[in-house]
């Protein structure tokens, strides 16, 4: 297999925690399964149980760190602080029966010893956590995802949120800024929207990591590109999970794209969506 980058090519814990995530999903419907399935889950249970979480506290620190590598280390020393997509990374850590953290790598590392929280405008919705971008609008759609697919949001809080309420206000502020379309992209509205990652214009994967500081064209019309597409970063690239995956959170407002989607832009095309360029 091919790793991300020349110091990427060991552990990912990120990536571990959204494996685990499925997994304990899994477990969980089969625990009381058949003998084949009961089997499978004890397996994922033994797997689970064998993730050392704490290692990537690096020797001890108060922050979980993204990659370790057997030859480069800790050479890409990207530390896993909030908010952002990483979330369940910090809650299946603090959960392991046999690797837990401690709580101040939590408070500390993830919450930044409560800068993660931001105090509510007036603005309604708003957000109360403080998304690792430079809007008050959120970052990309799928932060209020990937953490959520095992995890309920519902109900969910801690001194810093509430998650429900975080992820709605995180929806509804993408959509209007869609709706609002500052940029004056074609598409855009009501029945089209949602930034997230996807495909993007060429260039936009530099730019978006930091690499160069050269704007990418976003009238270029192939997408072969990526970015983390969000009202601080809009090219002009509608991803259709953005929206569809947010249908807990706004019901109503993602049915009328669903709708939009399959009737407008027809049934033939639902497999094809990946992304669609607003120009």
């Amino acid at each position: 297999m091919k790793p991300f980058s020349k110091n990427d090519n060991g552990g990912d814990l990120v990536e571990t925690a959204f494996l685990v995530q499925g997994l304990l999903t899994v477990k969980q419907y089969f625990t009381d399964g058949n003998s084949d399935e009961q089997q499978l889950a004890q397996k994922i249970d033994q797997l689970w149980r064998e993730v050392e979480w704490n290692w990537h506290t690096r020797d001890g620190e108060n922050v979980l760190y993204w990659h370790w590598s057997p030859d480069k280390q800790w050479a890409m020393n990207h530390k896993i602080t909030g908010y952002d997509e990483c979330m369940i990374t910090y809650i299946l850590a603090a959960a392991s029966p046999t690797f837990p953290i401690a709580p101040p790598v939590y408070h500390e590392g993830w919450a930044g010893s409560g800068a993660i929280s931001i105090t509510a405008t007036s603005e309604n919705p708003a957000l109360t956590l403080k998304h690792r971008v430079k809007s008050d609008q959120g970052g990309p759609l799928f932060w209020a995802h990937y953490s959520f697919l095992g995890l309920d949001p519902r109900g969910l809080s801690d001194k810093y949120a509430d998650y429900w309420e975080n992820n709605v206000a995180h929806t509804l502020l993408n959509r209007q800024h869609c709706i609002d379309n500052p940029h004056g992209y074609k598409g855009y509205g009501e029945r089209s929207w949602g930034l997230t990652a996807s495909y993007s214009v060429p260039g936009a994967a530099a730019y978006f990591q930091g690499q160069t500081d050269q704007k990418p064209d976003s009238d270029q019309s192939n997408l072969t590109g990526y970015a983390g597409h969000s009202p601080a970063f809009d090219l002009g690239v509608i991803t259709p999970t953005a929206a569809l995956s947010s249908l807990p959170y706004a019901p109503g407002e993602v049915m009328l794209v669903m709708r939009h989607f399959y009737e407008n832009l027809g049934p033939s095309n639902m497999g094809a969506l990946w992304v669609l360029r607003c120009l």
